[in-house]
């Protein structure tokens, strides 16, 4: 996990390409050499390739898309923004830019995480993408276009997948078999943060949740949910997330120069594991509330698939994705996450992002 990133502005970004060739000219020259043939098959359906601007695409080649499982009929796998243009080539290991993004795909369907490894204009980039579950995607081969950029990958993008599926990849499988024992249906969930707690933290809290009722075991376990998407890069010290819990809230802490907490527990690896429901984040501790309620829990989020569960709707939290979602903190002069499907994820003080979020003004 590193540190937040430095944005940067458009004109330094133009400036920094060296391209005589559009993307989709680039995806045509290589197609040969690379395995491209699915992605020229692929540009006279997405014209947006080949736009001016800042872009980049994510594209698999065709031995990765063939090797990839899972995919929908005709998805090859990419990720198209039109919001960044990703340059691998800038920052140090002094000044990183541009080092651990969240990137969101412009359809508003895929999401992963960029973490380059390497910072900077090195011969052999080291360049990492997330998706949330198979391990990490690899770009193997990289471009500068008149337009952006192109990173060729070694294996396709999936759609995000349903916590069910995630949290077993994460080593937090036990927490899932708990969630459902207790009648909760995480995957009916959306625009949420999952602090899921380890195999190994669930086993140490065992004795304790089983001396509590039904619904206080559900009542513990909601509470490792948080309403909003907050991803690592935007995590910010001392500012209280809201819980689906009605009136509960989690904060973050700092335990280290890259280490956080969320509540008594600290953040593990991994960390920002895309889910159908929104992130994921693996803890090395089961957080129990101070007070544990005895009667029915009170939602304040509407979740999908849970009848067992007694609640106060506020907020919903099965509606269809949005263009925006907002890491919400109990104090409006907090700084709070705004984030546009396309673009990648960043942070606006306090009434800034709520200006900016009442003007439609999203910075991608």
């Amino acid at each position: 996990m590193h540190l937040p990133t430095t944005l940067l502005t458009t004109a330094a970004l133009t400036a920094s390409l060296a391209s005589a060739a559009t993307i989709p000219e680039l995806i045509q020259q290589n197609s040969a050499s690379l395995g491209l043939s699915r992605g020229v098959a692929a540009i006279a359906s997405n014209p947006q390739w080949g736009q001016p601007g800042t872009n980049t695409l994510f594209l698999p080649s065709d031995a990765a898309i063939a090797a990839t499982t899972g995919l929908a009929q005709g998805d090859i796998g990419y990720v198209f923004t039109s919001k960044k243009a990703l340059d691998w080539r800038l920052g140090s290991a002094n000044e990183p830019v541009d080092v651990y993004l969240v990137i969101n795909d412009d359809r508003g369907v895929k999401r992963f995480v960029w973490d380059d490894y390497t910072w900077g204009n090195v011969p052999n980039p080291d360049l990492h993408i997330r998706p949330g579950v198979g391990g990490d995607i690899l770009a193997v081969k990289q471009f500068a276009a008149d337009n952006g950029f192109l990173y060729i990958l070694n294996r396709a993008v999936p759609d995000p997948q349903p916590p069910s599926t995630v949290l077993r990849g994460m080593g937090c499988s036990a927490f899932y078999t708990a969630a459902q024992s207790a009648g909760i249906n995480l995957d009916g969930f959306k625009d949420v943060t999952l602090w899921a707690p380890t195999d190994a933290a669930m086993t140490a809290a065992q004795s304790r949740l089983s001396t509590l009722t039904k619904d206080q075991q559900q009542y513990v376990l909601y509470n490792h949910m948080t309403q909003g998407i907050t991803y690592s890069s935007i995590f910010t010290p001392g500012v209280p997330l809201r819980g689906v819990l009605q009136g509960a809230t989690l904060s973050i802490g700092r335990a280290g120069s890259e280490s956080w907490t969320i509540g008594d527990a600290n953040v593990s690896s991994p960390a920002d594991a895309m889910t159908s429901a929104g992130v994921a984040h693996a803890i090395t501790k089961v957080i129990f509330p101070a007070t544990i309620p005895t009667g029915p829990v009170q939602l304040a989020v509407t979740p999908a698939g849970n009848a067992t569960t007694t609640s106060t709707t506020t907020t919903s939290a099965v509606a269809s994705a949005s263009t925006t979602t907002s890491t919400a903190s109990a104090k409006p002069s907090a700084t709070v996450k705004v984030e546009s499907s396309g673009g990648f994820a960043l942070v606006v003080p306090g009434i800034t992002a709520f200006l900016a979020a009442a003007a439609g003004l999203l910075f991608g």
